[in-house]
């Protein structure tokens, strides 16, 4: 799948289910505690999947804005959610929204390089039939 619009598409798409499966999982009753501190390693992780993936979904758009706004709302989102924990069972902390925020600025600038890739990469392919059929003419024409 080297198009990039295609990987943007898919990009897009498992952004809002992997948008999805955060929040069910955010806001299930906890059945066991885990490991104190643990959790926040799993906040970090999904918030930099959920950021890398903005930022390879909505590759076109600019990158500061994409940044800035891409980490505002995933941020405020992550707020939100542990804000609703606490009708859940759970309990919210805000050490959780720094893990949240951290991840997603952290997984945005990633995205934010292989987006840079991804430009590139289309560059070469609509140079490379331009080329190919500069050759293809030969010399002669």
């Amino acid at each position: 799948m080297t198009d990039p619009t295609k990987l943007g598409r898919l990009g897009r798409r498992l952004f809002w289910l992997a948008l999805l499966t955060i929040s069910v999982a955010s806001l299930l009753p906890l059945s066991a505690p885990g490991l104190p501190g643990g959790d926040k390693i799993h906040h970090f992780l999904a918030y930099a999947c959920l950021g890398g993936l903005l930022a390879i979904g909505w590759w076109r758009r600019r990158r500061l804005s994409l940044l800035l706004g891409g980490w505002l709302g995933l941020t405020l989102y992550g707020g939100l959610i542990e804000l609703a924990q606490g009708y859940t069972g759970r309990f919210p902390e805000w050490f959780d929204v720094l893990a949240n925020a951290s991840g997603a600025l952290c997984g945005l600038s990633a995205g934010l390089v292989a987006r840079g890739w991804l430009v590139r990469l289309q560059a070469k392919a609509a140079a490379a039939p331009a080329t190919s059929s500069q050759a293809a003419s030969g010399p002669d024409a």
